[in-house]
């Protein structure tokens, strides 16, 4: 039976060590850390995942190293989407046959200017690779792609998600419209309870890695009807994004959240820069007037 997935849960990280190759034993401390902090599921190999600086190796060990550390106490989705389809294919297969993994998600097609049969034909061949439920994962901004170019995908039934990374209701609302059961997940961290205020079952997000606490308690002052104390929340929590924002959303997350389990997460692959010792600082300064504020 599919554990129920919603509430906050964390856009993993990928860690790496000194020498940038994959470090699961800093990912397992990782996500059993947030499981202590009440995530309600994890998703990985997205977009703060590095997914696409990632070798479809390295991806199968991550899934397997998340699945092992999680323990079946919540939910894990992964995101297959990639270039090449016919890794994505594998990889959802791989995911199947792992056990551990409740849903795949997968963005649209990128680069290439694909029509929508095309985009169509993309999610398809993933699907059918697997018995597992589909989240889209909706983010155009990095994909290219705008809802309505791949809106029939939504006619699947083995389609139940969406991870909505845009703060485009209306195209949203439209697909609601024909499917309105279809659970959303709301993915942009700054507008983290708008998104719960248009419906949104689930909050997904990069800086839940080092702040999945303070969303836990947005999410229930929004839950307990709140909302003033859930916005002074949300204000507050914005003055650190928009610094982590002009660090480097990567690197400023792994680091937070380094700092915060005590875990060394590393830096991002290139061509991703390294934080410098001033930005750390200001970091840690913003970080901790957040929780004490908070």
């Amino acid at each position: 039976m599919q554990k129920e997935l919603k509430g906050v849960i964390p856009a993993l990280v990928t860690p790496f060590d000194n020498n940038l190759r994959l470090s699961t034993g800093a990912l397992k401390d990782l996500v059993k850390g947030l499981i202590e902090e009440n995530v309600g599921g994890l998703y990985c190999c997205g977009s703060t995942g590095e997914a696409f600086l990632l070798s479809l190796e390295e991806r199968k060990k991550t899934v397997a190293a998340v699945v092992e550390a999680a323990q079946g106490k919540v939910p894990v989705v992964v995101q297959v989407g990639n270039v090449n389809v016919d890794e994505s294919v594998e990889l959802a297969k791989f995911c199947a046959s792992n056990g551990g993994v409740d849903q795949i998600s997968a963005l649209p097609p990128i680069y290439y200017g694909y029509k929508p049969a095309e985009i169509v034909n993309y999610f398809q061949m993933i699907m059918s690779a697997t018995d597992l439920p589909m989240m889209v994962y909706n983010i155009p901004h990095l994909s290219g792609k705008s809802l309505s170019s791949f809106g029939e995908v939504f006619e699947d039934p083995r389609v139940t998600g969406i991870k909505h990374t845009t703060s485009d209701f209306y195209s949203l609302h439209s697909i609601l419209e024909k499917k309105p059961d279809l659970k959303v997940y709301f993915g942009q961290d700054e507008q983290a309870l708008s998104g719960l205020a248009m419906g949104a079952v689930g909050i997904i997000g990069s800086t839940y890695n080092n702040m999945a606490d303070l969303f836990v308690k947005l999410s229930t002052l929004h839950a307990s009807g709140e909302n003033v104390k859930a916005l002074a929340l949300q204000k507050e929590i914005n003055k650190l994004i928009t610094l982590i924002i002009e660090c480097g959303v990567y690197n400023s997350v792994k680091f937070l959240a380094g700092e915060k389990f005590g875990i060394d997460l590393g830096s991002a692959r290139a061509p991703f820069l390294p934080l410098t010792s001033e930005q750390k600082g200001r970091l840690q300064e913003a970080s901790a007037r957040l929780y004490e504020n908070s």
